[in-house]
């Protein structure tokens, strides 16, 4: 549901998605890569690490953590998107993913990415 990307159904775990990118590593044949995790993203890429070390040649981490927030950060913000929409929430994200300079000069992308 990031990006330009569908929501989809259910609830999903860093595992589920651990899940879904060794099966795009195996699709490929790859038996090791370099990964980059790009915030949440990070999650994927350490926890693909726990389970499968020797897939991974190196990790690229970049703007995450072990462990990004609380539960109970997340589960206000899912009670809050449940209750009221994303579209309460939005603005305050676009705020920290892009940074001010980019939402003086592309606002056209800005909108895209809002979406």
């Amino acid at each position: 549901g990031h990006g330009l990307s569908d929501i989809g159904g259910g609830v999903r775990s860093i595992d589920d998605h651990v899940d879904d990118l060794l099966g795009l590593i195996d699709h490929f044949g790859f038996e090791r890569v370099v990964l980059c995790g790009l915030s949440v993203g990070g999650l994927v890429a350490q926890r693909l690490y726990t389970r499968h070390p020797k897939c991974v040649e190196a990790l690229i981490l970049s703007d995450t953590a072990h462990k990004i927030g609380t539960a109970e950060s997340w589960n206000t913000r899912i009670a809050t998107v449940e209750h009221d929409g994303i579209e309460v929430i939005a603005d305050g994200i676009m705020k920290v993913w892009f940074t001010p300079d980019f939402h003086a000069a592309r606002a056209a992308d800005l909108a895209g990415c809002r979406n």
